[in-house]
């Protein structure tokens, strides 16, 4: 009974010594969550969700049935290296604006996915859509990584996506990697929603990034956003209307919109978040 003591003791040490690192990490703040628990959020960008709880990820990691960290990795040694001398991935990408054609296979629209994660919901398209162009969006080396791993099982089992390229830069360059009306549709995923004020020209769905995705896309290029959380979502309907965006499709409930659910991927987020009961939310918007 003592030894139990003891170590329960020491449990709870070291569970306050790590809350201490977490609470002291720069941009720490709680928002309520939509389904009524409370998120931690911290300006790292990721965020874990959890039994009511969004946990940032440099700081708890939880592990899956396998004993897999099943959350994105930061720093992983190797990874740089890894990303330059993969194929799959588009090196000084700038040098090919206005050549973008010439990178695939064949001549095709080009669709990208702007903060793709692991790149599941880009390799399920690209499948599934061998008549588009597909370029996936990461700024993070060790996020990236992860994708190239994916691609890299998808071509063990036998599928080789020739349409489907990654690329590893900062969202804010892509006017200088795209020539105007090079892309046809782009895809926002699940978002960091950045939620202080101050920072809310650094969402994807800002009038800010409205202005570059307008400098890309073809004359009747349209943006697909989805996400659980309802403020950014609410949000980007103000921006899209701000900047004289049409908004062709809209829903607060994407699972319970049989229209909008027609053809619709899943990404892993979806798959988390909507197993949790949030409801996905999703826009459509075409360019002024």
């Amino acid at each position: 009974m003592f030894w139990l003591i003891i170590i329960k003791f020491v449990e709870m040490v070291i569970f306050f010594i790590k809350s201490i690192d977490f609470f002291k990490c720069p941009g720490f703040s709680f928002l309520s969550c939509g389904y009524g628990g409370k998120r931690v959020y911290c300006n790292c960008r990721n965020l874990y969700s959890v039994d009511n709880l969004c946990l940032d990820r440099k700081y708890f990691r939880p592990m899956n049935n396998n004993g897999v960290n099943s959350m994105r990795l930061r720093n992983i040694p190797g990874a740089k290296d890894a990303i330059l001398d993969s194929p799959y991935v588009v090196q000084e990408p700038s040098s090919h604006k206005g050549m973008w054609s010439e990178v695939f296979s064949a001549k095709q629209p080009v669709h990208i996915e702007v903060g793709m994660g692991k790149g599941r919901f880009l390799m399920d398209m690209a499948q599934l859509h061998p008549e588009i162009n597909y370029i996936g969006i990461e700024m993070y080396d060790s996020v990236l990584l992860r994708a190239l791993q994916k691609r890299e099982e998808l071509e063990a089992e036998g599928k080789k996506p020739e349409n489907l390229f990654f690329m590893r830069m900062d969202a804010r360059l892509l006017p200088e990697v795209f020539e105007k009306g090079e892309v046809d549709r782009i895809y926002l995923n699940f978002s960091d929603p950045w939620p202080k004020a101050r920072h809310a020209k650094r969402r994807l769905t800002s009038r800010e990034f409205l202005e570059r995705y307008d400098r890309i896309l073809t004359r009747d290029g349209c943006v697909e956003f989805k996400t659980d959380n309802r403020p950014l979502f609410e949000f980007s309907l103000e921006e899209a209307a701000a900047s004289k965006w049409t908004l062709t499709a809209h829903t607060f409930d994407l699972h319970h919109t049989p229209e909008m659910m027609e053809g619709n991927v899943m990404t892993e987020y979806e798959e988390k978040f909507s197993s949790m009961g949030n409801p996905i939310c999703k826009l459509i918007i075409q360019r002024p």
